[in-house]
């Protein structure tokens, strides 16, 4: 079924899962562009390296199983937490 959800689906579940998975922080998301796509993280001040690698695994996995190719997810640190630039094709 995910192969047929369409991108912004996709994108926008990254704060459910997320909040799922910590207690910390929250997300959102959106598609800036056809094959773009942000992550914001706040209110998680220098969050430690472990939840930023894990949610970047995370949305390069299920972009990847919902049939997105060459999926790239890149983490850059702000004072509110991260911001998740996400490309694929």
């Amino acid at each position: 079924l995910l192969h047929f959800t369409t991108d912004q689906a996709l994108v926008s579940r990254c704060p459910v899962f997320f909040g799922k998975s910590y207690n910390r922080g929250r997300l959102s998301a959106h598609v800036s562009a056809p094959g773009r796509g942000q992550v914001d993280l706040v209110d998680w001040a220098d969050a430690p390296d472990w939840p930023l690698r894990g949610s970047r695994a995370g949305i390069e996995t299920v972009m990847t199983a919902a049939g997105r190719r060459d999926v790239r997810v890149q983490a850059k640190r702000t004072h509110e937490g991260a911001v998740f630039l996400i490309t694929w094709s």
